[in-house]
């Protein structure tokens, strides 16, 4: 609103919220007929909250103005209350008009299926009129205002076997003449709703009724299909918006997880329908040029000559229409720098995306860019000024406290069991651990995803009443250990040599820096020989949503992973029990000469001949050989200095030098001499 409601109003409101209806309470020795009692209750609460007011804690004008508020939302209209002025010593005037328009919207649209719960679909003694009030409720997932400019209202319904569609609509007119009523005073108030909108969904039986058991995504990106669910970006959603129909060029900048894909696709793509826009992706991973003239030459053009961008986005527009708008969506320009290495195919992007920016066309380009990428766009921006005018982008940043709450909450709206106030305002909080106050999207969807898994895990056949209650998150260990053992908890579904070779298969597609890199899965094949079940586990990797596929290529599915896979694998978590302890006992005593099998099997806990068949199945190698290879590993260190061989024989726990040396070239394919000049020659030539 443009004057927010004060402290004491907004007091005012809520109480009057909980006391509206305390006049329909009648005794059991009171004559009273119930029908006469509901239509006059407003009056009656009026009387009980000034007559109760010491027990109620107000003071005289504190009750009066509740209690009229209340007596307000039962009234004809509200034209009694204009001229009257209302105050409160301390508080000074109090809206009075405004806060009963408030309280009488809020109590037309209390109409969603959370006030008709399934235990009370059997009641026999439920009357016609409760039990078609109850049917009208059941149908009404979700009641929406949007805000301003537009400040309209959704009913979201779906058709339910056995419930008149009309039924719907009549409510819908209800609400609507009940805010033609109040909307004099909203007015006054600067708010201008324009109408009720009844959204009903033909095509949704009462079995799937709007509710899903996991309303979270983990690391997949909103969607259309899903856009029900997003929320907590209203205001990101409203200046990309006013972006995008006012220009012809806007870049989305963010860092990688903070949810810009789900942003255009659940958040901009849907409002910008009402302004006709028609939406064509493009991918950066093929020639950007070619993938987009691809998606906008109809079959029969696709045999054509070569044709400019220009002309063939021009074609488009004339096919659809003249009122066509065009938005040409971009996502993951920063793949320009990493995969298109060749100048030809960025020169031919820049000639070409330019003569479209500089045409009359209505056609608006929207670009995803991570924000480590930021230097490559600017040395881009030399050729396409455009690109870094801070007119043309826009930074989407983490999820503050509140947006995470409302994230929660919408989920929870969505869901077939909800989650309690309390620890939904508890999960907020602590998922703004890292210190900056501000919540990352990733974290929160495998936070909310654990907590329903947990919740189904231990309650098969939960009712619609159930609340998923604080212990569980308690019992989950809160966000971080939650956060902390994601993958873990994931490749725990694994057997133990199959997690041993999933180890080494991420081990390959995350850099020392902690950010992934895609491979090729010759690659794979080449750096894991010994694994003959790569086909399947990496399809495996691919349904569970830790790797992506694409172009023949492998990738992690989040640069959120690639610590987890590193953490991972440097506390050999990928390896059974008995592998792990002779791995610890190998880099702590690898330095020992005449260390044997013998001793290392036993240290694990194993036999030598069981050791041995672990280390073949699990690292493809045997006990000798990784033995051999952390003491080379140690020794390519000490050859960086000026030591004799003879000294890092004895350190590297080789018993001659010999030995040593054979082992060195079988393993690395030059002998250890060569690998020192080899070091000396690097060394001087970054003098020079």
């Amino acid at each position: 609103m443009p004057d927010p409601l004060s402290g004491f109003e907004l007091f005012s409101l809520l109480s009057a919220a909980i006391l509206h209806d305390v006049g329909m309470a009648v005794s059991k020795s009171s004559a009273e007929r119930t029908q006469d009692i509901r239509v006059d209750h407003f009056n009656r609460s009026r009387e009980l909250i000034i007559k109760n007011q010491e027990e109620l804690g107000l003071s005289e004008h504190e009750a009066r103005i509740i209690g009229e508020i209340c007596r307000a939302h039962g009234m004809p209209n509200l034209s009694y209350l204009e001229g009257q002025v209302f105050s409160v010593h301390r508080y000074g005037e109090v809206r009075v008009p405004l806060l009963s328009a408030c309280l009488r919207l809020a109590d037309a649209l209390d109409i969603s299926s959370d006030r008709a719960p399934r235990t009370v679909a059997n009641n026999r003694r439920m009357s016609a009129e409760s039990r078609r009030h109850w049917d009208i409720h059941r149908c009404i997932s979700d009641v929406q205002i949007t805000t301003a400019p537009s400040w309209d209202i959704r009913i979201i319904a779906f058709s339910q076997k056995g419930v008149p569609e009309q039924l719907l609509y009549e409510r819908r007119n209800t609400i609507q003449r009940e805010l033609d009523t109040i909307y004099p005073v909203f007015r006054s108030a600067g708010v201008f709703f324009k109408k009720i909108e009844l959204v009903l969904n033909r095509d949704w039986s009462e079995s799937q009724q709007s509710r899903v058991k996991n309303p979270f995504l983990l690391l997949k990106p909103f969607g259309s299909r899903n856009a029900r669910l997003f929320a907590g970006r209203d205001e990101e959603i409203q200046q990309m918006v006013e972006r995008v129909t006012g220009r012809k060029l806007v870049v989305l900048i963010g860092e990688s997880g903070v949810g810009k894909t789900s942003l255009v696709e659940a958040g901009v793509l849907p409002k910008l329908r009402s302004y006709r826009y028609t939406a064509v992706r493009f991918s950066f991973q093929h020639d950007p040029v070619d993938s987009l003239m691809a998606k906008l030459k109809g079959s029969s053009e696709k045999k054509r000559g070569a044709m400019p961008l220009v002309d063939v986005v021009r074609t488009y527009i004339d096919r659809r229409g003249r009122n066509t708008k065009l938005l040409l969506i971009g996502d993951h320009l920063e793949q320009m720098f990493t995969i298109h290495k060749s100048q030809r195919t960025r020169q031919k992007f820049v000639e070409q995306f330019s003569r479209v920016l500089g045409s009359p066309l209505p056609a608006t380009f929207l670009f995803c860019i991570r924000e480590d990428y930021l230097p490559d766009l600017f040395n881009l921006s030399l050729d396409i000024p455009a690109l870094y005018h801070r007119d043309n982008t826009y930074r989407l940043h983490k999820l503050s406290t509140k947006s995470g709450s409302e994230v929660l909450k919408r989920a929870s709206l969505h869901a077939s069991v909800r989650l309690s106030a309390n620890l939904i305002d508890k999960v907020a909080d602590d998922l703004c651990y890292e210190g900056d106050g501000m919540i990352y999207p990733p974290y929160l969807q495998i936070v909310g995803y654990r907590l329903y898994a947990a919740f189904a895990k231990n309650h098969k056949m939960p009712s619609s009443l159930a609340v998923i209650p604080e212990s569980v998150y308690t019992r989950l260990g809160g966000v971080e250990t939650i956060v902390n053992r994601y993958l873990e908890g994931l490749l725990d579904q694994y057997p133990n040599d199959d997690k041993a070779l999933i180890g080494q298969i991420l081990s390959t597609m995350v850099t020392e820096y902690y950010t992934k890199k895609r491979v090729k899965k010759k690659d794979l094949q080449e750096a894991l020989p010994h694994c003959h079940n790569l086909d399947r586990l990496l399809s495996s990797l691919v349904e569970h949503r830790i790797v992506r596929r694409s172009l023949g290529e492998y990738e992690l599915i989040h640069d959120f992973l690639a610590r987890r896979v590193i953490e991972f694998i440097e506390k050999k978590r990928f390896l059974s029990p008995p592998v792990r302890r002779a791995m610890d006992f190998i880099e702590k005593n690898h330095g020992t000469k005449g260390l044997t099998s013998d001793a290392i099997a036993s240290a694990a806990g194993v036999t030598r001949m069981h050791l041995a068949s672990l280390f073949k199945k699990q690292l493809g190698s045997s006990i000798n050989r990784q033995l051999n290879q952390m003491r080379l590993a140690k020794a390519k260190t000490l050859l960086k200095s000026r030591d004799p061989l003879t000294n890092i024989v004895k350190e590297t726990g080789f018993r001659t030098l010999s030995t040593f040396s054979r082992k060195f070239k079988q393993i690395e394919g030059i002998s250890a001499l060569e690998y020192r000049k080899t070091l000396i020659d690097k060394k001087a030539h970054g003098r020079k």
